[in-house]
């Protein structure tokens, strides 16, 4: 009896053994895999935007996007001035469609990231569709969905979650699309000229998008030079690349004391910087710097003997150019970043905000060494596909970290808002969302004044003009709750209070609260949160005075001493 019953356990192991055996070899179970993590890894980014999203500008929005707005209407310069280092004509662009069309609800712009990401995803489908030629149909379908999960990695948070941060994906898109245009140049006699002449206005353009982009045009004109291209066609790149730095630096300013003199009095740190840089991602997955560093090696060196041997066959080998010149761009922006920026340690190298480059300089490489993976793995599709399939599994531990809202965050920057909006110093509140509160009480007044951004909406909209004023609402409802902290801050007529209200039929917080003394005179205002009370300010006058809490959106009045 028990043998038999040994027997049936080692016939249900064999058979599941056989089961997963079939599940994991099968092709067409590893190509549906895949797709479902690219499809998960796009949603569950898209989620993390979502729940991330602030209405409130913050930190570089207030002087790069609201403030190049009032000024470009007395000031058209304003379009190509600098922000830091970089001039960001091209987001300038979006920045005044977004709050010309848009009402300045930053939604365009998150948007316009991911259409820029989308359209990076679809230049490396096209040079992948090149090489994947003597790829089975689900090796390619692995590919394409591979290059999605990379491009759309959490990796890259800063960039991916913030509205002032197009001009990463800009920086990166457009040289892509211009090394792939001279790539497309270069197999095409009879519209070379057209798409060499389109390579040239894309370089142009690149420009426009960071400052790195100004490397997009020396790069041509040194593809230009390796195929051996006609005179004329080589003094284009190469004239536009002298016309354009020249005009970039025109009226140019140093943002900082910091250059090259001074990074190279510390060689070490700045070659340690690049290569850290470089290996960003792996960083954010293993939290190692020297396995980051060691990747940074890995794809210089990469970088430097692929060109060796390509050089010498560059028609043959024209597409893999065109990806390496992006892989120096990128190489090359590591080195600028380093320059300016290894003074504050190492691990301002692993900033997410440098992994989008870095992202997609990896994937150029992959790319470059698929006709390796072709022909180690032509026979055997299942250990190329398991191969694949592992680089989602690493990335999955960070792709569903912090996709909850930060509400308690989310809800500290409405009460920065609220304090600009009623001129309030309120500097660590205001340090939440920039970096001086004294520019934030001196300069935001226009933006204020003409209801731009988070200034229109209904939450802040001439909240500012409420303050002793007469309050026209009387409501029969009565909130519950209490007053729990009265905060004193820097500014010499204001506090800060916060507490719990809601009304309890419905159990609901009034999103709006308007403070009156009892003569109705509205001496206050705060915000409600469902999860987080109330936080707002109040008249120090009325300090040990009975109050009124008229809360909004639901209606209910609240009466409390601030002195109990």
């Amino acid at each position: 009896m028990n043998k038999r019953k040994l027997v049936i356990k080692n016939q249900r192991f064999c058979a599941l053994q056989n089961a997963i055996y079939y599940f994991v070899t099968n092709p067409n179970t590893l190509v549906w895999l895949l797709r479902f993590f690219a499809f998960f890894y796009i949603i569950s980014t898209i989620v993390g935007t979502v729940t991330h999203y602030s209405p409130v500008p913050l930190f570089d929005m207030w002087d790069g996007y609201l403030s190049f707005f009032t000024s470009i209407e007395h000031d058209p310069t304003f379009w190509w001035s600098q922000h830091n280092e970089h001039r960001l004509i091209l987001t300038n662009l979006l920045f005044f469609i977004d709050i010309k069309i848009f009402d300045g609800t930053l939604i365009f712009l998150l948007v316009a990231n991911y259409l820029l990401i989308c359209a990076s995803c679809i230049i490396f489908f096209f040079f992948s569709k090149e090489i994947l030629k003597n790829f089975s149909t689900h090796s390619q379908n692995n590919i394409y969905c591979l290059i999605l999960i990379l491009l759309f990695s959490r990796l890259q948070v800063e960039n991916i979650d913030q509205p002032f941060q197009p001009q990463f994906f800009l920086a990166n898109f457009l040289p892509l699309l211009s090394f792939y245009l001279f790539y497309r140049s270069q197999k095409s006699q009879k519209h070379q000229i057209k798409l060499f002449a389109l390579t040239c206005f894309f370089g142009i353009l690149c420009a426009g998008s960071m400052a790195n982009g100004l490397m997009a045009l020396p790069l041509i004109s040194a593809l230009s030079v390796i195929f051996k291209m006609k005179w004329r066609l080589v003094a284009l790149p190469v004239t536009l690349s002298v016309i354009v730095i020249s005009l970039y630096f025109r009226n140019y300013f140093s943002p900082g004391n910091y250059g090259l003199t001074d990074a190279l009095q510390h060689p070490l740190d700045l070659i340690q910087y690049i290569f850290a840089y470089l290996g960003n991602p792996f960083y954010s997955l293993f939290h190692v710097r020297f396995i980051a560093e060691i990747a940074g090696i890995f794809l210089v060196l990469n970088s430097i003997f692929f060109l060796s041997q390509y050089r010498k066959n560059p028609t043959r080998f024209s597409l893999e150019l065109a990806l390496l010149a992006f892989i120096f761009y990128v190489e090359i922006s590591a080195t600028l970043t380093g320059i300016g920026r290894s003074r504050f340690g190492i691990d301002q190298a692993f900033c997410s905000r440098y992994t989008t480059p870095t992202l997609m300089s990896w994937t150029a490489l992959l790319i470059i060494h698929l006709p390796f993976f072709a022909s180690k793995f032509k026979n055997n599709f299942t250990r190329f596909s398991l191969i694949i399939f592992l680089i989602p599994i690493v990335f999955l531990p960070q792709q569903i970290t912090n996709l909850e809202s930060p509400k308690a965050e989310l809800f500290e920057y409405k009460i920065a808002a609220l304090a600009t909006e009623l001129h309030i110093e309120d500097r660590k509140q205001l340090s939440l969302i920039f970096i001086s509160s004294g520019w934030m009480l001196s300069e935001t007044e226009p933006m204020i004044e003409r209801h731009l951004s988070i200034f229109g909406n209904s939450l802040f909209k001439d909240v500012n003009q409420l303050i002793n004023t007469l309050e026209k609402e009387n409501f029969s409802n009565k909130c519950e709750g209490n007053l729990e902290k009265i905060t004193p801050i820097e500014d010499p007529k204001y506090l800060k209070i916060q507490g719990h209200i809601f009304e309890p039929n419905s159990n609901s917080t009034p999103q709006i609260i308007h403070i009156t003394d009892s003569d109705n005179k509205i001496i206050g205002y705060a915000l409600g949160n469902q999860n987080l009370g109330f936080k707002g300010y109040l008249l120090k006058e009325f300090f040990d005075k009975k109050v009124i809490l008229k809360g909004f959106k639901p209606n209910c009045e609240l009466q409390f001493s601030t002195n109990d």
